[in-house]
């Protein structure tokens, strides 16, 4: 269950799960076990849809951005699973090898689900504001708002918890980072609210995966 909100004491609860295949929900939770301990889609989608409320994006679209972040990393399912877990940087190649992944992930939601309008949300998460990202090199305006709004909220879950390749960063020195990217990396208006958001307490913690909860 992903939390829309409205009003930030007033946040309903809306099922966005049960609007996707189980088979795209079963790959992105797959993918969360290869790359740690906590939950990385379910937290982005959660975050992304307090963060597009925060906006003043219409309900719909809150939808959209929550359904699109919880999908956003399906793609990785077609990168080999020794470099999504690899310790240290990765080679050129290796890198070119895991770039590919928005794109995948854009292809199997126009595959395997009906939800064609998710599929360019998905392609665009790690396209930049100032245009140095991929796969399409877009920038600013040219990147759909909900791209924009995972971007930071997926960039906020990785640096928050233990990597294969790096610790996890306490919040000050995330929120460091998410302002460091602000008008490069990263929409300064989607940090600003969400950095409001987490000043506020709204941005939990990642949880622990459900496979690790009894350790």
């Amino acid at each position: 269950m992903i939390a829309l909100a409205g009003p930030l004491d007033t946040m309903p609860v809306v099922d966005v799960e049960s609007e996707l295949p189980p088979q795209l929900l079963w790959l992105a939770d797959k993918i969360d076990t290869v790359l740690g301990e906590r939950e990385h889609a379910v937290a982005v989608a959660r975050w992304a849809a307090r963060t597009a409320a925060r906006m003043g994006l219409g309900r719909q679209a809150q939808l959209r951005t929550a359904a699109a972040a919880r999908l956003h990393d399906i793609g990785k399912i077609c990168i080999d699973g020794s470099l999504l877990a690899k310790p240290g940087r990765l080679t050129a190649a290796e890198w070119a090898e895991m770039r590919r992944h928005p794109e995948e992930g854009a292809r199997l939601l126009a595959q395997l689900a009906d939800r064609p309008d998710l599929a360019p949300l998905v392609a665009a998460h790690h396209e930049r504001y100032d245009g140095g990202g991929y796969p399409c090199g877009l920038a600013g305006a040219e990147i759909p708002i909900e791209a924009r709004i995972i971007s930071v909220c997926d960039a906020w879950a990785t640096m928050r918890v233990d990597r294969p390749y790096a610790r996890a960063l306490g919040v000050t020195q995330a929120r460091e980072e998410l302002e460091s990217g602000r008008g490069t990396q990263f929409d300064p208006a989607v940090v600003d609210a969400f950095l409001h958001l987490a000043e506020e307490g709204v941005i939990d913690g990642p949880a622990l995966l459900p496979v690790h909860e009894a350790r």
